[in-house]
């Protein structure tokens, strides 16, 4: 009975307060890798690297990869949805919307979700292409949506974050903010659903109703995901702090004030935080306290969020140029220049680096070795 209770505390220990998992899954189903938006994993190619293809789509490429059982997807300006082979960079299937899409895509059950300037979230059969159903908002989606048990959440420009069934399309419920969702993307944590909004607010709302459980109004507006690590929802903001705050209650646990505003979510390890800001700089800042740790100058500001491991930081610019440092130090290892502005995050999966640009084409690296 002893060793029963011990186990019992154990397994609610781990579940109200999950240890940190450098991710070694060989797939990058989501944005930001993880339910959690933090952005980082356990596996990497090492640097440096080399180009091992590139896939010319038909026009800029904004929205960031997903890759699952060896296919990436995403989407482009074009107002296609691409399926690329992970292995060799030839297409697979492409799904055309009625406008451009810069939502990030998100896989579960077999399915592919993403949102497009057409007022629409998609869900796509992942292996064919093959529509299933399409749920209709009142303005653009450039949210990426975030798929937790049979529900997907998003946020759209008409003002409102909406839960929908994943299995049927039909809407569970919508709340209505007081400006528009640009890039954010929901943060599932528990039962609660954090997402920000160009009104100035983080909100914090219940999973199940959609009911407002807590709010806080930022300096501008909240366009970067929340990420969450150590207990902390960390999030970035266009007054250009980036905020600490406590889930249950909305209290604020650090601010750190950076040089200028920031649309880029943060990565989180267990002790450091990862973040781009339009001064060009990417910063590392102490998890517990907000301790600017290190800067790197970009030749250009720095709009989308990063990959950390343990060891490397791997990063884009609007200097048209994809990155990575040495996490503990700032120090730049490697650097390629693509022949355009990186609008979308790089993913790393089965030791693969993706990044897209803007000049159309859809990188991939691995190891130089």
């Amino acid at each position: 009975m002893k060793n029963f209770f011990i186990v019992l505390l154990i397994f609610f220990s781990i579940f109200t307060n999950p240890p940190l998992i450098y991710s070694q899954d060989i797939e990058w189903p989501t944005f930001h890798q993880n339910a959690a938006r933090n952005g980082i994993r356990g596996d990497y190619p090492r640097p440096p690297l080399k180009l091992i293809w590139k896939f010319k789509a038909g026009k800029e490429i904004c929205s960031t990869p997903a890759v699952w059982k060896n296919m990436v997807f995403f989407g482009t300006n074009d107002s296609h949805l691409y399926c690329i082979d992970a292995l060799n960079g030839r297409l697979k299937w492409k799904f055309k919307t009625g406008s451009w899409i810069q939502s990030s895509p998100a896989i579960a059950q077999n399915k592919i979700l993403f949102g497009s300037l057409d007022k629409h979230l998609y869900c796509l059969d992942a292996e064919t292409g093959k529509l299933a159903w399409k749920f209709k908002s009142r303005d653009k989606i450039y949210s990426p949506p975030t798929i937790d048990g049979d529900s997907v959440y998003f946020g759209s420009y008409d003002y409102y974050v909406y839960s929908v069934g994943i299995s049927n399309g039909k809407l569970n419920w919508e709340f209505k903010t007081q400006g528009k969702i640009w890039v954010c993307s929901p943060l599932v944590i528990e039962d609660q659903i954090f997402i920000g909004s160009m009104d100035y607010y983080l909100y914090a709302l219940d999973k199940k109703t959609g009911g407002l459980n807590w709010a806080y109004r930022a300096g501008n507006s909240v366009e970067a995901s929340p990420g969450y690590s150590g207990n902390k929802i960390v999030v970035p903001s266009w007054d250009s702090f980036v905020y600490a705050f406590n889930p249950k209650n909305g209290e604020i646990i650090w601010k750190t004030k950076l040089k200028d505003k920031i649309c880029s979510p943060a990565s989180i390890t267990e002790n450091k935080v990862f973040v781009g800001s339009w001064d060009k700089n990417l910063y590392a800042l102490n998890l517990e306290t907000g301790e600017i740790l290190w800067e790197f100058l970009a030749r250009d500001r720095i709009l989308t969020c990063a990959v950390a491991t343990r060891e490397f930081v791997y990063f884009g610019s609007m200097d048209d140029s994809i990155y990575i440092l040495k996490a503990s130090t700032g120090e730049k290892v490697w650097e390629f220049k693509t022949g355009g502005d990186i609008g979308g995050s790089p993913v790393i999966a089965d030791n693969i680096l993706y990044c897209g640009s803007s000049d159309g084409f859809l990188y991939a690296f691995t190891e130089d070795k």
